[in-house]
């Protein structure tokens, strides 16, 4: 591997499985990467070439789901539920809080617990109109933060 910094650009060089590879960032940040099987450039934000958008979630975000997820936590332990476990809802509800504080979240893991509890919240019977405007609160948080990612 090379590296070399100049006053112009940094340039790294790769050899991977006999694939020569080049990574050059320009003083506007840009980033190019040439060679392998690449064929175009990349370029990071802060370049000027940069058009798309980076989103992140705020602490504040995961903050409030921890806050939502309790209250969804202790409205569902004092709710019995027919057609569902309550544990495997909460077990449910809790894993979804924990994939969002991954540092690479997988969002389709997170989307498909998601809908299996929407799926299950829609077809038990006996909720309290009180859980269910949590839940409805806290799967609009969990959205929008998938959304983010």
């Amino acid at each position: 591997m090379n590296f070399s910094l100049g006053d112009e650009k940094r340039n790294i060089t790769i050899v991977f499985k006999g694939e020569k590879i080049q990574v050059s960032q320009n003083v506007d940040n840009s980033v190019k990467i040439s060679g392998g099987n690449n064929q175009g450039s990349i370029f990071a934000a802060g370049s000027n070439e940069f058009k798309g958008t980076i989103n992140n979630i705020s602490s504040s975000d995961i903050d409030e789901l921890g806050k939502l997820t309790e209250k969804l936590v202790a409205a569902l332990q004092t709710e019995e539920l027919d057609g569902a476990d309550n544990e495997d809802i909460i077990n449910a509800v809790q894993q979804v809080e924990a994939e969002t504080k991954k540092e690479k979240v997988n969002k389709i893991s997170l989307r498909g617990i998601l809908s299996g509890i929407d799926m299950v919240m829609q077809n038990v019977r006996n909720v309290s109109n009180s859980a269910v405007s949590i839940y409805t609160d806290w799967s609009a948080h969990v959205n929008s933060i998938i959304s983010s990612f």
